[in-house]
């Protein structure tokens, strides 16, 4: 990534998801009796192995899905990041 590029996407994949998203989705895979094949970048992998674990010893499946992600909109002007907020929300 360029030097000073603010990336919104891995920030909240990287920080939410680790906190509350997956345990959220873990606790509804539970109660459906379900199994889920589930993508993660090795970066994620590296730093939270102990929720891959949980993932694994749950039952189920862990998919390579590159190192990082290859297409981050990493170098979007912080008008362009606001824009595409607006535009997501609507």
């Amino acid at each position: 990534m360029p030097a000073g590029a603010f990336d919104t996407n891995s920030l909240s994949w990287g920080h939410y998801g680790v906190a509350r998203g997956i345990d959220r989705l873990l606790r509804n895979l539970d109660r459906h009796k379900a199994r889920a094949s589930v993508m993660t970048s090795g970066v994620l992998a590296e730093r939270t192995p102990a929720v891959l674990k949980r993932m694994v010893d749950a039952g189920h499946e862990i998919v390579a899905h590159s190192w990082a992600q290859d297409v981050i909109p990493a170098t979007l002007t912080t008008e362009q990041v606001q824009t595409d907020i607006v535009r997501t929300t609507e």
